[in-house]
């Protein structure tokens, strides 16, 4: 099953682009004829450019989701340059990498009963999905 899982999500994903970003109680990007749905991104970058925009401007650290801003940055970062691998980690956390740069959509976020999906409608998988992630032990496929 890992095997069909890593392979429909190369076939969806490799040499596409994400072309608009939608954060609402998640992340949706936007690639045109689909979206990919999640909660959370890591990247190594994300503590550098926390510690660069405190030094720049201080009061971005009074913003609710102030955590989200290096985040912001780094997805905004890689917007139009298309994926070239995907790797489906042990954890299901999903690995996208671009030239030179990646960063990975995390399967082990708490507070939340889904991690990430892939839909046509940018809903939340009970929803709608292609694929969805629902936890480090759960990823479904419905096409």
């Amino acid at each position: 099953m890992e095997k069909k899982i890593e392979q429909f999500l190369k076939n969806k994903l490799i040499e596409k682009s994400y072309t608009s970003i939608e954060y609402t109680d998640w992340w949706s990007l936007n690639f045109g004829d689909f979206w990919l749905n999640f909660h959370n991104i890591f990247s190594k970058e994300e503590k550098n450019i926390f510690e660069n925009l405190k030094k720049i401007k201080p009061s971005l650290t009074d913003a609710i989701d102030y955590n989200d801003l290096p985040k912001m940055l780094i997805i905004m970062k890689h917007l139009r340059q298309p994926i070239t691998n995907i790797i489906l980690n042990p954890d299901n956390s999903l690995t996208l990498y671009f030239l030179n740069r990646f960063f990975t959509i995390s399967s082990q976020e708490n507070i939340v009963d889904w991690q990430w999906c892939i839909n046509n409608t940018k809903n939340n998988p009970y929803k709608d999905f292609d694929i969805a992630c629902f936890d480090v032990e759960n990823i479904s496929i419905n096409k």
